[in-house]
């Protein structure tokens, strides 16, 4: 423990630094702070231990709330986590910071070197400066690039390293991150929720703005594109949701303002690339690629690949794309280049390596093979390439047992070339703030990188992550690393220009944002689940509270045709949670079905529930994130929380589960509010809005054909059109309306015909006519006489004729709707071709086979 009154700062009267490497916040061998931290812990001791947490949790809800998050693969609890981060940070001296950055700079230079070499005359290779044997059996070799042009010769437009001290205070790079690197996103969003929760801590200190460093990344993306375009149309391609760094591919998108796309949203054709849109084809000229090497092109590159576009490669080739950065960087990934990098430096006249590496061994060579299987307990061994997601990309051989660390030795001695030994450094201690209190921790600095003209431009600042003590070599997200804000600090600090000034004068930062075909269905269908998760609430809602009127749900064999039997049976078919309460062979199921409506509430793997339900929506949400404002996450996550088992657990009682209900259509209906209050009215919106008429239509048709089959008693069908209209909303509309007693045709009059009722089919249908018809039309689309518009035309004439009075009339012995169950059906399987075209004109883009020859000429 150091000595209280050497520090000054009653704050670290418990912080234990680790004696056995280099500690970031005082002078080696002594107890006072370094002069660059003062200030901080000034401000940090200025706060009372409740004002911190309260801070803390400020921050920590903020970035929550913002939905950060960080996708953590085969994880069973859940792929998205919240973003963790420390309220210390990690604050570098600007002196310092001048040789980090200038060795940065050289770094990315050199790998850019390598990578123009080894794609075009491979002088290294042939020169013998990198063995063949360390390119050629490297996966991120990409042979297929070698007759690409990559304009102005920039292989790597964005780079990343990562740094970390060794026990002399020495800081080494011991990572470089060429193919598509990320991080930068985070490390913003670390600033701007660390100096809006504790404003105090930037009060005294020059800390250096990061948010002008994104705007040498647009202007990147709009140098060296095709054909000199002044606004190049630009696009993130990202693997989509399930990549563990989403959250940051969404995040650019809206900061930049450029469209994120998956692969499926684009094609080739004609040597170019297209994006595919509402308005229809879009030609791309610019890639920020967020998605690895060999997933980008199935038809040259790995064909097992549902993530890229099918021909990219030869639209690259062709010169009519520029993609950031180029396909095949990931080669400078290899950790094997690292023992030749101070040779190719030479070879290159950039001098000596201003930031060293960590001493490294490739297997490979006779001489380093048998020094790394002499020394192997005392070095950490990597693989050139990951294997696969879930193989460890660092091993510590002191961590292994007998026969792992055989079967290790025996894998590199049959394939040496794909092994290195790599020095192993107890990373370097850092203040980290928990459980009210200051402990050390471990870490791992990364910094970020844009080309700009002939060099680079170094972000002042980076994403610090930082780990137990205990975890000497690998610090990761995926491993439950907590991130750091990192503050460089100089007196010198320039004025930094927001992200949307104008960097240049050939181009505009503004273009309109075409919406992704994708996105358009995600944004479709999450209207529907929006009105599903409504609707099926309601209905859930109205059936449990009649069953706990007057003992509704005991089961009489003489009254199988009560009110509660019939809205049971029509619950497990609106619901489509079948068989459910539809077989009625089980007697017991009737006598108590709150176990079944349990679970079509709550089971996760029963298709239809409500909780299968919300992750389908949830999922949706996501998907398209880069839409929501803060206050509509703020709703998302309230409703998430419903949902956690935590809460599902805590249910005691039907109550519970119906103000569970209550809340989440509460919840469902500020979603719709906000996003009518606060987002722009684009395309978009419109298409959302398209999804919820179709579906809110589906409701009302499921609504009266599953509860009106044929006539009952006039006590029992009191109770259904009560309960329908209950569940619709619309019971005091038919009050107001009609002043009459409940009536089938009266009810079906308001339900199909009323235009004033905003729930009723032909309301409805009006609205999605007018939807559809702002809709842009496309090659993909039919002219206005298209069979979409004579669909949802037939089915507004097929309202407007309908007689209430024909369709609630029972015919036969029986007494069935006959004509009531026929004009539904109609209806259900119109809106079913209605659903299907829109898919097809808008999201697939299907190309119309055209005949060849006339008919009239074939004998």
């Amino acid at each position: 423990m150091l000595d209280e009154n050497e520090l000054m700062y009653t704050v670290l009267k418990d912080y234990q630094p680790d004696l056995s490497t280099y500690d970031e916040l005082r002078f080696q061998g002594k107890g006072e702070v370094l002069p660059y931290w003062d200030s901080f812990f000034e401000a940090f001791q200025s706060l009372t231990p409740e004002e911190l947490e309260k801070k803390k949790f400020d921050m920590l809800r903020m970035l929550k709330e913002n939905g950060v998050t960080y996708n953590i693969y085969d994880d069973p609890t859940g792929a998205a986590r919240n973003w963790k981060l420390d309220p210390i940070p990690n604050i570098i001296d600007g002196e310092e910071w001048e040789t980090i950055q200038s060795g940065l700079i050289q770094r990315a230079t050199i790998l850019n070197l390598i990578a123009k070499d080894i794609y075009g005359p491979q002088f290294l290779l042939k020169n013998k400066i990198i063995p063949a044997e360390l390119i050629f059996q490297h996966p991120g070799y990409i042979r297929q690039c070698m007759s690409i042009d990559v304009p102005g010769g920039c292989f790597l437009n964005f780079y990343a390293a990562d740094m970390a001290r060794s026990k002399d205070g020495q800081l080494w790079i011991i990572g470089d991150r060429t193919q598509a690197p990320s991080g930068s996103g985070y490390a913003l969003e670390n600033r701007m929720a660390l100096s809006t929760a504790f404003p105090e801590f930037f009060k005294n200190e020059m800390v250096a703005k990061i948010g002008a460093y994104f705007n040498s990344v647009y202007k990147e993306l709009c140098s060296n594109v095709p054909h000199g375009i002044d606004n190049p149309k630009i696009v993130v391609l990202t693997s989509g949701p399930g990549n563990e760094t989403y959250f940051e591919h969404a995040y650019l998108s809206n900061y930049l303002g450029i469209t994120l796309v998956q692969g499926e949203d684009l094609m080739v054709k004609g040597d170019y690339l297209w994006l595919k849109t509402l308005s229809g084809l879009e030609r791309i000229d610019v890639i920020l690629r967020r998605l690895d090497d060999n997933f980008c092109d199935p038809l040259e590159l790995r064909s097992d690949s549902l993530l890229g576009v099918p021909g990219l490669l030869h639209v690259a080739r062709s010169g009519n794309v520029v993609i950031k950065n180029a396909i095949g960087s990931s080669i400078l990934e290899n950790p094997g280049l690292i023992p030749f990098l101070p040779n190719v430096a030479a070879y290159f006249e950039m001098g000596e390596l201003i930031l060293p590496s960590l001493a490294t061994w490739w297997c490979g060579q006779e001489k380093e093979l048998k020094f790394v299987l002499e020394n192997i307990d005392n070095l950490v061994i990597k693989r050139i390439y990951r294997s696969d997601l879930n193989s460890p990309s660092v091993i510590d051989v002191g961590e292994l047992k007998g026969e792992e660390k055989a079967n290790l030795i025996l894998q590199i001695q049959e394939k040496p070339y794909l092994y290195v030994g790599q020095e192993k450094v107890n990373f370097s201690s850092i203040p980290a703030y928990s459980n009210r209190t200051i402990h050390a921790g471990r870490a791992v600095f990364r910094s970020f990188l844009a080309h700009s003209d002939d060099s680079y431009v170094v972000m002042p600042g980076g994403l610090t992550r930082a780990g137990d003590s205990k975890n000497n070599i690998i610090i990761t997200n995926q491993s439950g690393g907590t991130s750091k804000d990192t503050w460089i600090l100089s007196e010198n600090i320039k004025e930094n220009l927001p992200i949307m000034h104008k960097v240049a004068q050939t181009f505009s930062m503004r273009q309109p944002i075409a919406l992704p075909s994708h996105t358009a269905e995600s944004l479709f269908w999450l209207g529907r689940y929006t009105e599903r998760m409504i609707s099926n609430g309601r209905f859930l809602r109205t059936v449990m509270q009649f069953l706990m009127q007057s003992d509704r749900y005991v089961y009489d064999n003489d009254t199988s045709e009560s009110a509660t039997i019939i809205l049971l049976r029509a619950l497990t078919c609106f619901t489509f949670t079948y068989p459910g309460f539809v077989e009625m062979k089980d007697a017991q199921l009737l006598e108590n079905p709150w176990e079944e409506i349990d679970n079509i509430l709550f089971d996760p793997k029963r298709a239809g529930s409500y909780l299968s339900n919300f992750q389908r929506f949830k999922n949706t949400f996501l998907s398209v994130r880069e839409f929501w404002s803060n206050d509509i996450w703020r709703v998302f996550h309230h409703l998430d929380q419903q949902f956690s088992s935590e809460n599902i657990e805590a249910i005691t009682d039907v109550q519970a589960e119906v103000r569970i209900i209550d809340d989440v259509v509460s919840s469902m209906f500020a979603f719709l509010g906000l996003n009518r209050e606060s987002a722009n009215r684009l395309q978009g919106w419109t298409i959302f809005d398209v999804g919820r008429k179709i579906e809110q239509c589906f409701s009302v048709i499921a609504l009266l054909q599953f509860n009106f089959t044929h006539k009952k008693v006039d006590s029992v069908e009191h109770e259904l059109i009560e309960s329908v209209l209950i569940c619709n909303q619309n019971l005091n509309a038919y009050r107001y309306t009609f002043k009459d007693f409940l009536q089938i045709h009266l009810m079906l009059d308001l339900l199909l015909k009323d235009l004033d009722n905003p729930r009723s089919l032909a309301y409805l249908l009006e609205k999605l006519q007018k939807y559809v018809k702002s809709l842009p039309r496309n090659q993909y689309m039919p002219q206005s006489d298209s069979q979409l518009d004579n669909c949802i035309s037939t089915a507004i004439k097929m309202v407007e004729h309908a007689n209430v009075v024909t369709l609630s009339k029972s015919i036969g012995e029986l007494e069935e709707y006959e004509n009531l169950q026929s004009f539904l059906d109609k209806m259900y399987h119109l809106m079913l071709e209605i659903s299907d075209l829109i898919s097809k004109a808008y999201f697939k883009h299907t190309i119309v086979p055209k005949q060849l020859y006339k008919s009239d000429l074939i004998y």
